[in-house]
This record gives C-alpha cells, sequence and structure tokens, in this order.
C-alpha cells in the first residue's frame, strides 16, 4: 500500500514536463551541444592565442546542454520549469558574452577569421538567441498551462502592455518628428507632458508586470489547489 502511494505524483510539486515539451528541450540542447564542438575550434584556431573567454562560455553552454538533456530525459522534474529555463538564460548570456568576446578582439588579430566566418558567427549568436527564447517559452508554457486563471492575468497583462509597446516603437520611428516637435514648444508645455506620459508609461508597465508576475505564481501547486 505505501509503495502504490509513493508512486503516484506528488500533489505538493510541480507538475513534470509533458512529453511533446521533453523532447523538445533534448533536441535543443542535444543541437545547441554539438554546436559548441565547431566553436571550439574556432576559439583555437581563429587567432594566434586561443580565445579563452570565448572557449570559457562554451565550455559553460555546453554544461547547461548536459542539463537540458537530462532534463529532457525525465531528471530534476521537482522544478522543471526553472531548471529549463536556466538552460534558456545560459544559452543566451554565452551567446552575447561569446559574440561580445570576440567583437572586443582586433580584426588584425584574427588572422584566420575570413569575413564569411565572420557572418557565420554572428547567425551562430542569433541561433543561440533563438534557441534560449524558444526553451523559454517552453518553461513558460509549462507554468502557465498548469492553472487556467493565469490566462487571465496574461490578458491584463496585454491589454496594458501593448499599447505601452506601440507607442514605444511609434516614438521610436518617427523620433525625428517628436523631437522637432517637442523642441519646438515652450519648456513648460514640453515639461508637463513629459511627466505626464511617463507616469501613465510607468502605470501600464506596473499593471503589466504585476500581472504577469500573477499569471506565473499561478502555476504554483498551492495556487492550483485553491
Amino acid at each position: 500500500m505505501n509503495q502504490m502511494q509513493t508512486t503516484q505524483p506528488n500533489p505538493a510539486l510541480p507538475r513534470p514536463l509533458s512529453k511533446p515539451a521533453r523532447l523538445l528541450v533534448g533536441v535543443v540542447a542535444a543541437a545547441v551541444g554539438l554546436s559548441t564542438l565547431a566553436i571550439f575550434g574556432l576559439g583555437f584556431m581563429a587567432a594566434a592565442k586561443p580565445l579563452w573567454f570565448l572557449i570559457g562560455f562554451e565550455i559553460v553552454v555546453l554544461v547547461a546542454s548536459v542539463f537540458g538533456l537530462l532534463i529532457a530525459a525525465g531528471r530534476y522534474q521537482s522544478a522543471p520549469a526553472i531548471g529549463v529555463m536556466c538552460t534558456a538564460g545560459t544559452y543566451f548570456t554565452g551567446a552575447v558574452l561569446g559574440w561580445l568576446s570576440v567583437r572586443s578582439v582586433p580584426f588584425t588579430e584574427l588572422p584566420n577569421l575570413a569575413e564569411s566566418q565572420g557572418r557565420v558567427m554572428m547567425l551562430w549568436m542569433l541561433g543561440r538567441i533563438g534557441a534560449a527564447g524558444l526553451l523559454a517559452l517552453v518553461a513558460a508554457a509549462t507554468v502557465l498551462l498548469r492553472n487556467p486563471r493565469s490566462m487571465n492575468h496574461l490578458v491584463w497583462a496585454g491589454a496594458s502592455g501593448l499599447p505601452l509597446a506601440f507607442v514605444g516603437a511609434m516614438a521610436y520611428i518617427g523620433r525625428g518628428w517628436f523631437g522637432e516637435t517637442v523642441s519646438s514648444m515652450p519648456g513648460w508645455l514640453a515639461g508637463s507632458i513629459g511627466a505626464l506620459l511617463a507616469v501613465v508609461a510607468g502605470a501600464l508597465f506596473c499593471i503589466a508586470a504585476h500581472n504577469v508576475i500573477r499569471a506565473f505564481e499561478m502555476g504554483r501547486p498551492e495556487a492550483r489547489r485553491g
């Protein structure tokens, strides 16, 4: 009897990753892990001296890929979403910092790095960022789908965040026109409008952030039971 009880899912723990999610995590982790082998070769051969920063970041990415494969195999299921999100964060950080470490080296010190390989490096970084984003979506969906009430908070987050993002994008695209318009206004008027917009933008951002946090909190076991 006790043995049968121990095989049942523990309601105090998060639900494990679904089989499709684990398969996707495994494919991404395997692909990224294999790609580190090529970057290791580049790190040792692109310059007269090894690019140790790039190699070091790739070692960290390789370790993260091993953890990703273990999660895909069913390990660490007590907090699977956090594990996948940590793997995604490692991929993103390693890609950006690895790219910056190569960019910081003068091109004259990279005699074996052709221009075409430089473009490949850019695609490598974008690919790693894409892999990180895919794993982050898996982790987010794993948490958000645990409780239907999470969707209500996501709707409120979108309703408050999307207008802010739209206005920000339009302001960036038309920054020249906005700059000329603001500079032609009296100082007190420009300051008043700027303060009002800052308050509105801050309020919308806080509402969006609060609802995103609440949406993820709904995935906790105690929230599902409530």
